[in-house]
Formats: C-alpha cells, sequence, structure tokens
C-alpha cells in the first residue's frame, strides 16, 4: 500500500518531520509507538518533536549543524530524529559499541556541534569529548555527570523549559542534508555517508510501494539499534502509513517472540543469526 504523503509529494515536503505533522493531524489519537510501558501516539510524539526542536535551537544550534547521538533504543531518540530534523540540525547517530578511540574518530571528522549521550555509556565518550573542538555543549540523557571540562546539560532540564516549535518548520526541505550515517567499519575505519531528508523518504516509498507492508495497520517490531539504518526505514516506513512501532531496547530472542504476540506484530525483519536464534526456542513458537 502506498503512503497518501509519499506519492507525488514535492521536493520540499520530503521531510519526516513534515509527514508527522501531517499524520498528527491526521491521526493524532492512534498509537505511534510503544516502547515498554511507553505509548505514544501521533499528536503526542508531534508535540516531543516541537519541544526538542525548540530546546536544540535555544541551545544555539542552528540549520545545518550537526547532532551526534549516542543513546540505546529509547523513545528520546525518536524525539530526537523528529525534532533535528523540524529544527533543520543533522543527526549523527553512533554505534553504542563504540570505543573511545572509534568515537574520537568519528566526531572529530563529523565536526559536531552537540552531543547527545546516555549516561550509561558517559565512560567511553567523556575521556575524549575534550579533544573534540567545536562542541558547544554536551547532553546527557540520565542522572550522572559526565567527567570533563566541556558545557554540558542534562536533556530533562532543557525540555521543561522548552515550548512548542513555530518558526522556520518549511525552511527544511527535501534537499536538505538529514543525517550521517556511518559504515560498518569491517574492512577500515567507518566513513560517513550524507543522507538527504528525500533520499530517506525515497527509500520509504520504495518499500510501501513494492507490496513488503500493506496496511496502515501494520505493527512493525523494531529491535535492530536506531543508528542502523535498518530501524530507521522501518521506524520511517510505520511513520508513513500511520501504523504502529513497538521498538525494543535491544534484541532477545525470547521477549522478540513474546512481544510479536503481545502487540499482534505484523512486520519483522532481522539478520539470520536472529532467526536462528528464534527457531531454536520451539517452546515460544
Amino acid at each position: 500500500m502506498k503512503s497518501p504523503f509519499l506519492s507525488g509529494l514535492p521536493l520540499a515536503e520530503q521531510v519526516a518531520a513534515h509527514i508527522l505533522r501531517k499524520q498528527a493531524q491526521r491521526i493524532g489519537e492512534r498509537v505511534f509507538v510503544v516502547c515498554g510501558d511507553e505509548r505514544i501516539t501521533y499528536a503526542e510524539a508531534d508535540q516531543r518533536a516541537d519541544r526538542m526542536a525548540d530546546a536544540i535551537a535555544g541551545l544555539g544550534i542552528a540549520k545545518g549543524e550537526r547532532v551526534a547521538i549516542l543513546l540505546k533504543n529509547r523513545i528520546e531518540y525518536l524525539d530526537l530524529w523528529f525534532g533535528l530534523s523540524r529544527a533543520g540540525a543533522i543527526q549523527l547517530p553512533l554505534n553504542t559499541a563504540y570505543k573511545s578511540l572509534q568515537l574520537l574518530h568519528t566526531l572529530k571528522r563529523a565536526l559536531v556541534s552537540a552531543v547527545v549521550v546516555e549516561d550509561q555509556l558517559l565512560p567511553e565518550l567523556e575521556v575524549i569529548i575534550d579533544q573534540i573542538h567545536g562542541v558547544k555543549v554536551l547532553l546527557v540523557v540520565g542522572t550522572a555527570k559526565p567527567r570533563c571540562k566541556c558545557k554540558h546539560l542534562f536533556l530533562n532540564d532543557i525540555l521543561s523549559s522548552s515550548r512548542a516549535w513555530h518558526d522556520a518548520l518549511e525552511a527544511v526541505t527535501g534537499a536538505d542534508i538529514g543525517a550521517i550515517m556511518n559504515t560498518s567499519g569491517t574492512t577500515g575505519p567507518s566513513k560517513g555517508v550524507l543522507l538527504s531528508h528525500g533520499s530517506q523518504l525515497f527509500t520509504v516509498e520504495q518499500y510501501t510501494s513494492g507490496g513488503f507492508f500493506m496496511s496502515t495497520d501494520e505493527r512493525i517490531l523494531v529491535s535492530a539499534p536506531m543508528y542502523h539504518k535498518n530501524a530507521m526505514v522501518q521506524t520511517k516506513v510505520n511513520l508513513a502509513l500511520g501504523g504502529q512501532i513497538v521498538l525494543m531496547a535491544r534484541f532477545d530472542a525470547e521477549a522478540y517472540l513474546r512481544a510479536v504476540a503481545d502487540h499482534r506484530v505484523t512486520s519483522l525483519t532481522g539478520v539470520p543469526t536472529m532467526f536462528a536464534l528464534m527457531t531454536a526456542r520451539s517452546d515460544l513458537l
């Protein structure tokens, strides 16, 4: 089934944050994402993106500046995706398995203005963050205080004083760069690949028009890490269709199979190892 918002959509409107706004206006009360005990509707996701965009802009992060994200799968990751998109900043998702030298290599090359990090992932980052020139602020998700000299704030604190985002929504277009995705780094250091907003939605359109996802009632299970293109595409396919995401913190065969049953999941993807681990649990199949 084709998304009603992607077919023939002008390049100026090919931005995920614009699609979220349209879906919030159309099906605002429908659940967009389930993560653990949290259930976020399309309208709530749109409001959260507004607050994130305002908070990011309030830190002096302008359109075109780069913000690195070092988080595990969680609702705040989606807030950042759409909030950065709305504000015109460029997201740089980071592999949560990166050690300090890999983080140093990636962040130096990317010329980031800010880094958002989960407090559990601080140890590898805080030893190198002061070597990254141009970082305006380190935003911490959690309560642990980082041991570094750079300016740091807690994300919840700046979100509590943010407001609705009304400025420059239409200034961000599908031609603008929306993300820098890193290559796997299996044959050498990871390299950053620039993705425009439009190119990301082009991939989504190919999925939805090719019959892979067929219904507005899709429930898509996402267990791949959010820094990976697989999770990005699945999430935005769901957004385009108006379906529901079931977001897992990480893959676990037993939890995955239970989530399929509990949430009546209609679509999922994975690598062969994942399916081998699941088929080994014949007691749950």
